[in-house]
């Protein structure tokens, strides 16, 4: 361009002629201030070598701007935790100039301009979402990606309920980058079928900035293109606080009217306008992460750590089409399964085992016969009138050799209430598990006269927190710890195990593929629900009160 031609683009976009860049008076820098000579002497050269009233220089009067490798304030912060050493190389390391492209025909037009095309502004699905409560929020719809995003600001305002998580964030190119942050549980209106209104929840993670709107597109300037639909429904916010992505699958809009590149979309939320117009233009910058995948951990679990590891020294150097003689030989086993003759006496590889044995070893059935002789099935007893199962446990040694754990086991239930006072909601939801198993009569506070009738052994059981962070109605379950040894002893370490009689997960899904049909159960509180006998009940005591104030209590399963 000529020099009226490149003035007029500085004025039109309100650059600076020292920098051509949007900033304040203090952020101007003089590396691309002009060098020519005359400028110089005739003190006017307070302008960008490019914009220069000389004219284009020629090759050998060009003076080309000095490079500066100056650091932004945020990649200042970065280095200033680093050490010395890795702080040199990371400065190097960073290159702050602009990129630019160079046509090599200079008389040749470019490659739009050659087939007639220009580059139309996009504009966004934006529209105005009504909370559950009744709020408006500035909302983007997003189908590119696959996790709903909110504001921390957005998400404080309405008071929203959340828990501190990491989100890892996989993008293209194996890039990875884990953000501490907080998901949030958010309730919109939505509109049904029938012209009705509903609550719809959606699960979000908070950023501290997903879009910003420089420039809104009027409703009116919409109009002309939709002259049928309202004013209303063509509003757009002017500040974007939530991100719905193409999780939300119902809420997804449709396409209504297209005009040239121009879309009208009808949703369960509202109707939006989004592609491209040349006589529209929306300026807006995307600050929010698109993720391919992600998965998150609660920070409350803190006894465990989670590393990504990927490691190479176990890649052989086979050919990733050819599959080794074991695979091959595990997968025959699975698929056999039901139809192979596994050996079943033991150690023994002979293969001439009668088919319809169990999957154990000789040492695993004679265990679980005796752990069958301890169960026993009765319509009605002293436990409970309705049917049930009483249990006896196969004890290896005799189970008074037990020492008294109740020490020990009162100082992890002191930590374990420690924690749940800092957790006024898991206190509540753990202290509902307890009462639950009460009212079941699962766990029976003992009483005095029973504590001092006992002459029999004593074993106390630890019971301990174990967040849920996938579970909304229950973020914190309450699990027992009989592994837990007090003088060298844990009552797992005097009981028969038996064998694993679990279904493998292999199994399970070949078999369900082999029929037309199938069933499933299930036992609600199962392991809750087989009465011991009292012996085993007193080697199950554990410890509980409700608050600081009471005194141990002291219940037994």
């Amino acid at each position: 361009m000529n020099l009226p031609e490149k003035l007029n683009i500085v004025k039109t976009l309100d650059t600076c002629k020292r920098c051509l860049r949007k900033h304040g008076d203090a952020d101007c820098i003089n590396t691309y201030l002009c060098r020519n000579k005359d400028c110089k002497k005739r003190s006017f050269s307070d302008h960008h070598f490019l914009l220069c009233p000389k004219g284009e220089l020629t090759k050998v009067e060009t003076v080309k701007p000095r490079r500066e490798n100056r650091l932004t304030e945020e990649q200042e912060k970065f280095i200033a935790g680093l050490s010395p050493e890795l702080a040199e190389e990371c400065g190097k390391a960073f290159s702050n100039v602009t990129a630019s492209t160079k046509n090599t025909k200079c008389e040749a037009s470019g490659l739009m301009e050659s087939y007639g095309l220009k580059e139309q502004p996009v504009i966004l699905m934006l529209l105005e979402v009504t909370t559950n409560a009744g709020q408006k929020i500035g909302t983007l719809i997003d189908l590119a990606s696959d996790t709903n995003y909110i504001t921390h600001q957005a998400a404080k305002r309405l008071s929203l309920e959340g828990e501190n998580i990491t989100l890892v964030v996989h993008g293209v190119g194996g890039m990875s980058v884990k953000v501490r942050t907080k998901r949030y549980l958010l309730r919109v209106r939505v509109k049904t079928p029938k012209g009705t209104m509903k609550a719809h929840q959606l699960i979000c993670y908070g950023l501290s900035e997903i879009a910003k709107v420089h420039k809104v597109i009027q409703p009116l300037q919409l109009q002309k293109f939709f002259p049928d639909v309202g004013l209303e429904d063509l509003k757009r916010p002017d500040t974007i606080e939530l991100l719905i992505s193409h999780r939300e699958g119902r809420l997804a809009p449709q396409r209504v009217k297209v005009v040239g590149d121009l879309v009208l979309w009808n949703s369960p939320l509202g109707m939006t306008v989004g592609g491209a117009h040349p006589d529209l233009c929306e300026d807006v910058d995307v600050a929010a992460h698109r993720s391919e995948t992600h998965f998150a951990r609660s920070m409350r679990i803190a006894a465990v750590k989670y590393k990504e590891v990927c490691s190479f020294k176990e890649v052989k150097a086979e050919s990733k089409n050819t599959t080794t003689n074991k695979e091959f030989i595990d997968w025959w086993k699975w698929e056999s399964i039901e139809a192979a003759c596994e050996p079943k006496c033991g150690g023994c590889r002979c293969g001439t085992c009668q088919p319809g044995g169990k999957d154990m070893t000789l040492m695993e059935e004679k265990e679980l016969e005796i752990i069958k002789q301890g169960l026993t099935y009765v319509q009605a007893d002293n436990h409970s009138d309705a049917p049930h199962w009483d249990a006896k446990y196969p004890w290896i040694v005799e189970p008074a050799c037990l020492p008294n754990n109740r020490k020990s086991v009162e100082s992890t239930f002191l930590r374990t209430e420690r924690r749940l006072n800092k957790e006024p909601e898991w206190k509540t939801v753990y202290a509902n598990q307890v009462h639950e198993m009460v009212e079941r009569k699962a766990a029976i506070k003992l009483t005095e006269d029973t504590l001092n009738n006992w002459k029999g052994p004593v074993w106390y059981v630890n019971h301990q927190v174990a967040p849920n962070p996938h579970s909304v109605t229950t973020p914190v379950r309450l699990v027992w710890n009989s592994s837990q040894r007090f003088e060298g002893l844990s009552m797992n370490d005097i009981l028969l195990k038996g064998p694993d009689v679990l279904n493998p997960i292999h199994a399970v899904l070949l078999r369900f593929r082999r029929g037309l049909h199938a069933a499933l159960g299930d036992i609600k509180k199962m392991y809750n629900s087989v009465w011991l006998e009292d012996l085993e009940r007193h080697l199950h005591r554990f410890l509980w009160r409700d608050g600081s104030e009471e005194e141990i209590g002291r219940a037994h399963l």
